[in-house]
């Protein structure tokens, strides 16, 4: 270890050695300062606050389906939570060395390569808008997406860290919405056998006027292992192929990017998770890795937007057939939107391999559409995939001054 350090000069010092006992020793001029067993630093005191469940945000008015689906697309894609970050990351050198195995942008988390002929993976994932309409779901999506995500590049979820940034703790509404977010974050680290190693807390965030909290943000970093780089996979389409859709779409919208740009509304029932469902067919996706050409998850923005994004990764269109998607919904702008989690969208060459694959391992799998052409066609309407680039990419630069 001295000797990478002296290599890079970076500034360091030797302040201790780990020793036989139960003691942790302090020396300040050869004479012992502080001694005390390793417990005490350990087992902290627990603070018993008072906590109370906040009133349930249910939505109140009624959503009228718009008739041009088309126009709603390009304006989600445009919305600042779903628009293109290249202006955030070219701003920076974000392939220093040569390690990086996916360019930014171009798969479902950032995988670099390995000395040992793998790669990792890492990805960071909140939804903020989940969590203040249900705590628990907010917490868990988190570390399900994360979860979906490195899949999607071939990894293997193994471990986790948080960040946990809420209003004030001596709130119990706010204690309460705190706890309910590890509890969540604790499930998904049991289901994906994924250990939280670490993290903070950051509380009291609110304003000091009006003392309105932020929303509550249970942001999770998750670390994937990928043993064969040959599984690294992205999210572009490859002319030509089967599109396949995993999982089942639900209606469920509430805390939707559509419903907070189409109609100005934040509330609703979110999106629940099935843990069983959510291994299972992330169990699927992995094990399917060989057959797979690309791999995106449906999260924020729901299906349409995932298929707009692999579309304009890869510059080639495609065109879906709705009624083929598995589900009991029968809204356009549901089954487009629905933020619906433990779904997946790949494409394949070998579509009956695949859907075999789902029938034994008892996975929801359909075959949705093909890829090919130079526009989205799907719900009846049909998008340039040009088109759909430029609305993603404007927004960001605009808000920033900057241009494409």
């Amino acid at each position: 270890m001295e000797a990478i350090l002296n290599k890079y000069e970076l500034p360091y010092a030797i302040i201790g050695e780990i020793v036989e006992g139960k003691d942790f020793t302090v020396m300040m001029g050869g004479k012992v300062v502080v001694q005390l067993p390793t417990h005490i630093l350990a087992d902290v005191p627990v603070v018993e606050r008072k906590m109370a469940k906040p009133a349930a945000k249910k939505i109140s008015k009624k959503i009228v389906e718009p008739k041009n689906l088309a126009e709603v697309m390009l304006k989600l894609l445009a919305s600042e939570n779903l628009c293109s970050r290249r202006w955030v990351y070219q701003q920076y050198d974000h392939e220093v060395g040569d390690r990086s195995a996916l360019k930014a942008g171009k798969g479902d988390a950032a995988v670099m390569l390995a000395p040992n002929g793998g790669a990792i993976a890492i990805k960071s994932d909140c939804n903020s808008a989940h969590a203040y309409l249900d705590a628990y779901v907010g917490g868990a999506c988190a570390v399900a997406e994360c979860a979906r995500n490195l899949v999607c590049v071939g990894a293997k979820p193994i471990a986790l860290v948080d960040n946990l940034s809420f209003g004030n703790p001596e709130k119990p509404e706010v204690m309460w919405t705190f706890a309910e977010a590890i509890r969540g974050i604790a499930d998904g680290c049991i289901a994906f056998d994924s250990p939280c190693v670490g993290g903070n807390v950051s509380f009291y965030n609110e304003d000091d006027e009006t003392h309105v909290a932020i929303k509550p943000a249970p942001v999770i970093v998750m670390l994937g292992v990928i043993d064969d780089r040959k599984r690294i996979r992205g999210m572009a389409f490859h002319e030509g192929e089967s599109i396949i859709l995993i999982g089942e779409t639900k209606g469920e919208m509430g805390g939707s990017e559509y419903y907070r740009i189409i109609h100005g509304e934040e509330l609703g029932d979110v999106p629940k998770v099935d843990w069983k469902e959510e291994k299972k067919n992330a169990d699927f996706v992995y094990g399917a890795n060989e057959f797979v050409s690309a791999s995106h998850d449906c999260s924020k923005g729901g299906l349409a937007i995932a298929l707009a994004e692999m579309c304009i990764e890869a510059g080639i269109g495609a065109e879906i057939d709705l009624e083929k998607i598995p589900g009991k919904i029968a809204r356009n702008d549901e089954k487009l939107f629905s933020e619906t989690n433990a779904r997946y969208i790949i494409s394949t060459k070998k579509p009956e391999k695949v859907l075999e694959m789902a029938k034994k391992a008892n996975v929801t799998a359909f075959v949705v559409g093909k890829t090919g052409g130079d526009r989205l066609k799907i719900a009846g309407f049909e998008i340039e995939v040009g088109k759909m680039k430029e609305a993603w990419e404007k927004e960001m630069f605009k808000v920033m001054g900057g241009r494409l």
